[in-house]
């Protein structure tokens, strides 16, 4: 082999191993609005989203992120600062209540890989956003659209409800239920105003999640006859 091909295939080999260390050091976070990587591809604010981030609420909801699996050392590392752990995110990642000084100073020490508040468009299902789109001047096939909001367990549920109320909008309470996992609040609203609203709802830092409400039903038809074979 010339020296000149040894040169290229060695060049080669090299960028090839530099693409899969690159892969290989990637840590995604994995949302339900979707997956990105902190370093290599930042979260971009949906359009539905891009106006009025700076009227939410200051938060104490994050998501921490370490650089391997977690263990019970890191949890504690968390817990031991006054967070509260409420639920675990790929890869690597906790969603929890914590004050905002304190998860800046973690990152900074290097205890924590990664830190960011739990944005508003984190809250709100994709499945919303066509009905969103839709509404800069379209009539919406529906008048009003049923919501379910889910408020953080240790949130008060009743004052997300009296925020809501006092908001203005052409909404009404139909349901509100609390339990250990945090509380739910059903809303049927006006589809004319469901982009302001759920921009509204997602941006107030007790709410969870917002989707669209659905009745609960069976969906196993397959084993119906398994279910009620009188065996």
């Amino acid at each position: 082999m010339s020296y000149e091909r040894s040169t290229r295939a060695g060049l080669l080999m090299a960028l090839v191993l530099l693409a899969i260390s690159g892969i290989c050091s990637a840590i995604p976070i994995g949302l339900q609005c979707g997956t990105y990587d902190p370093d290599l591809t930042p979260v971009t604010v949906p359009d539905e989203f891009s106006k009025g981030l700076d009227q939410a609420e200051p938060t104490d909801f994050f998501i921490v992120q370490f650089d391997a699996p977690i263990t019970p050392a890191m949890r504690s590392q968390l817990t031991d600062q006054g967070a509260r752990i409420l639920r675990y995110i790929p890869t690597y990642a906790y969603l929890v209540k914590m004050d905002g000084a304190k998860c800046a100073e973690m990152a900074a020490d290097g205890a924590i890989y990664h830190v960011e508040p739990y944005q508003p468009f984190f809250k709100v299902s994709t499945k919303l956003y066509p009905y969103m789109a839709a509404m800069g001047g379209e009539t919406p096939e529906k008048k009003a659209v049923i919501l379910t909001i889910q408020v953080f367990a240790g949130e008060d549920c009743d004052a997300v409800s009296k925020t809501i109320a006092d908001a203005g909008f052409s909404a009404k309470e139909l349901a509100i239920s609390t339990n250990t996992r945090g509380g739910k609040i059903k809303m049927s609203v006006l589809a004319t105003q469901l982009d302001e609203f759920i921009a509204f709802v997602s941006r107030i830092k007790a709410v969870e999640w917002v989707e669209e409400w659905s009745p609960f039903e069976l969906n196993n038809h397959e084993a119906r006859w398994v279910t009620q074979s009188y065996l």
